[in-house]
C-alpha cells in the first residue's frame, strides 16, 4: 500500500539513475574541472579528441586500476589522518569515479578516513582545511526565501537522500557550528560507497544557526555566522522551512536524515518532523538500531541469555542516543514477548512499562528514578523506575557511581552512550564480570578519545568473557586463554546506508520505527557463526555494501507492509538491488 493508503503502482526505483555521460557541450578544461563527470586520464587517445581534451592531459591512458593503485600509494605516503583525508577529498574532487572506486576498493582503510575517526579532526580544522564549498550551506540570519533560491542554485535536480547538520553536537566533539559541515559530506559518502546511491543523487546541508563556541566565533579563520545560536520559535521556523522547501524543490519523498542536533532539539525535532517528511535521527534510530543488532547477535553466544526480554540493561548517558537504543529493545522485548504467547496460544504478558522497566539509566545525577529531587526530562521519564527501599539506600550511598550502580542493580548489559572516556573501569569491568558468565560491554562513544573504554581494557578485567562492542575501531586482542577477540563495531555505516537505500527504493513516506527493528534483526542475522566464535557482533566491515544490499531489501518490503511504501516493491529481489546499486567499478 502506499503511504497514503492506496495500492502503490510504480515499480521500485534505482538507486543510480544519475547519466554517466557528461552533457551535451561540457568539454574542454570545463570538463576536466567537473569531478562528476571526468575521466582524467581514463580518456583515449580518440575521446580526448572528440571532448576537446588533446594536449590537455600528460600522455598516457591509464586503466582505472592504475589509479587506483596510485592513489593508495600517495596515501601510504601521507601522514596518517589529516593530510590523507585532505588528499581523499582532492581525489573525489578531480574524479568523483575515481574516489569511489579507491573507496570499494580498499574499504577497510579507507573508511576512518573519510569518516569517523578523523572526520572529527577534520571538522575541528575545517576552516584552515576549506578549499572549496561542497553541499550546502543555509543561513538563517539570510531571508526564509534565501533557502529556495539556494536549493534550486544546486546543480543536481535528482536528489534524493539529504544528510543535515546545525553543528551543535559533532560526534563527541561539541557545538562546531557551520564547521560541522564534514559531518554530512562523510555521512553521504558512505551512502554511496556502502547504500549505492549516485553521489549525484545525495546533497549535504548545513543549517548555520550560530554557534555557542565562542572561541569558535572568535576564530579568525571560522567560516559560520559569528553569532550565538538562535533557539526558539526563529530556529523551529527555520528548520521547518527547510524541510518544506526541500520537499518542494526535489519531491515529497526524498530522504532528510538529521545529523548531529543537540540534545535539546535532535529528539524534538524527530517528532515534531517524521510523520510530515521522510525523516529520521541516525544518531537517535540508527544508533539504536545498531546497538540491538549487536545485542540481538549476542544472543547467540553461549553463556548469553537467549532473549531480550531476559537482560537488564544499564546505560551510562541518559541523552536521546541512549533513550533511542532503550526505545527500539524495549520493542524487540515486546515482539518476543508477543510472539512467546501467539505460540503457546496465550495472551501477551509484558508491558511496556515492564518492559522499560528492565532499562536503568546513570546520569550525571544519579540513576533516573521517580521522584528523585533532580529534574528527570520528558525525553527520560518514561525510563524513570521506582526502587524498593534497599536499592534505593544502596544506591543512595553514592548516587553517581557506576560503580554503586553494576554492583547493586547487576545489569547483564553495560551500554556506554557518556562520551566519558575510561567511564568503564576496571573496577566496573570486573564488578560486570563478577554478576554475569558473559557481560555485554558497549562503548559505543565517538571518536576512540571519547570511548568508555578499549577493547583490550575490557577482554582484561574479565577474563576474556566479556562480549565487547565499541562506536570506534580497535584492533584484535588476545584473551588470557591465548585466543583472539575480535572487537566488533557497532558503527552506524551497518544500517543507515542500507535503510537510506531501501527507503528510496520504497519511495516511503515516512520511517516508521518499525523499520528500524527490521533492519536491526536483517543486520544481527548477517553475523555468521565464524565471526561470532571470535567474539565479533558484527559482521567485517568490508561485507558492508553486501549487508546494506540485504537490510535495503528488507527494509523495502518492510515499508510495504507497514503501508508507507509509494512504489510496487513485490519482485524486489537482493539481486535486484545490488543491480540497481551505484558501482564505479562496473
Amino acid at each position: 500500500m502506499a503511504g497514503n493508503g492506496t495500492p502503490a503502482t510504480s515499480a521500485a526505483a534505482t538507486l543510480a539513475d544519475a547519466p554517466a555521460d557528461a552533457p551535451a557541450g561540457l568539454m574542454n578544461a570545463a570538463l576536466l574541472r567537473h569531478g562528476g563527470y571526468s575521466a582524467g586520464l581514463r580518456y583515449t587517445t580518440e575521446e580526448r579528441a572528440a571532448l576537446g581534451l588533446t594536449g590537455l592531459l600528460p600522455p598516457a591512458v591509464e586503466s582505472l586500476d592504475t589509479q587506483v593503485a596510485r592513489v593508495m600509494q600517495r596515501l601510504a605516503d601521507l601522514r596518517p589522518g589529516l593530510d590523507q583525508y585532505e588528499y581523499l577529498a582532492s581525489v573525489d574532487a578531480a574524479d568523483e569515479r575515481l574516489f569511489y572506486a579507491t573507496v570499494l576498493t580498499h574499504l577497510t582503510k579507507i573508511m576512518p578516513l573519510i569518516y569517523t575517526p578523523v572526520v572529527g579532526a577534520a571538522c575541528q580544522n575545517y576552516g584552515r582545511l576549506y578549499v572549496r564549498p561542497r553541499g550546502l550551506f543555509l543561513s538563517i540570519a539570510s531571508p526564509l526565501s534565501a533557502i529556495t533560491e539556494a536549493l534550486r542554485n544546486w546543480p543536481e535536480k535528482d536528489v534524493r537522500v539529504i544528510v543535515m547538520t546545525d553543528g551543535e553536537r559533532i560526534l563527541g566533539l561539541g557545538d562546531l557550528g557551520a564547521h560541522g559541515h564534514g559531518i554530512p559530506v562523510g555521512k553521504l559518502s558512505l551512502y554511496t560507497a556502502c547504500g549505492g546511491i549516485h553521489p549525484r543523487h545525495t546533497l549535504p546541508i548545513t543549517l548555520d544557526t550560530g554557534t555557542d563556541n565562542a572561541e569558535l566565533r572568535a576564530d579568525p579563520v571560522y567560516l559560520g555566522n559569528r553569532i550565538p545560536r538562535v533557539r526558539g520559535e526563529a530556529y523551529d521556523t527555520f528548520v521547518s522551512a527547510v524541510l518544506t522547501a526541500v520537499t518542494t524543490t526535489f519531491g515529497r519523498h526524498v530522504l532528510c536524515q538529521f545529523e548531529d542536533f543537540g540534545n535539546a532539539n535532535a529528539a524534538r525535532l524527530l517528532a515534531k518532523h517524521r510523520d510530515s517528511f521522510t525523516t529520521f535521527n541516525d544518531d537517535i534510530q540508527g544508533t539504536a538500531a545498531v546497538a540491538t543488532a549487536g545485542v540481538l547477535a549476542a544472543l547467540r553466544l553461549d553463556g548469553v541469555r537467549s532473549q531480550v526480554r531476559e537482560h537488564v540493561f544499564l546505560f551510562l548517558g541518559a541523552g536521546s542516543a541512549g533513550i533511542g537504543i532503550a526505545d527500539l529493545l524495549c520493542s524487540q522485548m515486546l515482539a518476543e514477548d508477543a510472539a512467546a504467547a501467539a505460540a503457546a496460544g496465550t495472551a501477551p504478558m509484558l508491558t511496556l512499562e515492564a518492559a522499560r522497566g528492565r532499562c536503568f539509566f546513570l546520569d550525571s545525577k544519579g540513576i533516573v528514578v521517580r521522584g528523585r529531587a533532580a529534574p528527570i526530562s520528558a525525553e527520560k521519564a518514561p525510563y524513570a523506575v521506582t526502587l524498593d527501599a534497599s536499592t534505593a539506600d544502596a544506591l543512595g550511598a553514592n548516587p553517581t557511581s557506576l560503580l554503586t550502580a553494576v554492583q547493586t542493580l547487576r545489569p547483564t548489559a553495560l551500554i556506554g552512550v557518556s562520551t566519558v572516556h575510561g567511564a568503564f573501569t576496571p573496577a566496573v569491568l570486573e564488578a560486570m564480570a563478577a554478576a554475569n558468565p558473559r557481560p555485554l560491554v558497549f562503548a559505543l562513544s565517538n571518536p576512540t578519545s571519547k570511548s568508555e573504554c578499549t577493547a583490550a581494557e575490557a577482554v582484561a578485567a574479565t577474563d576474556g568473557r566479556v562480549v565487547f562492542a565499541s562506536g570506534s575501531p580497535f584492533p584484535p586482542v588476545f584473551r588470557p586463554d591465548g585466543s583472539t577477540m575480535v572487537p566488533g563495531q557497532g558503527n552506524n555505516a551497518y544500517i543507515f546506508p542500507g535503510l537510506g537505500a531501501g527507503v528510496v527504493l520504497a519511495g516511503a513516506s515516512t520511517i516508521p520505527d518499525g523499520l528500524f527493528l527490521i533492519a536491526a534483526r536483517a543486520l544481527a542475522a548477517a553475523v555468521t557463526p565464524d565471526r561470532l566464535a571470535v567474539g565479533a557482533v558484527y559482521p567485517p566491515i568490508e561485507d558492508v555494501r553486501h549487508v546494506s544490499a540485504v537490510i535495503a531489501l528488507a527494509v523495502a518490503k518492510g515499508a510495504a507492509e507497514l503501508g508507507v511504501a509509494t512504489r510496487d516493491v513485490s519482485d524486489l529481489t537482493l539481486d535486484g538491488v545490488l543491480t540497481s546499486m551505484y558501482d564505479p567499478l562496473r
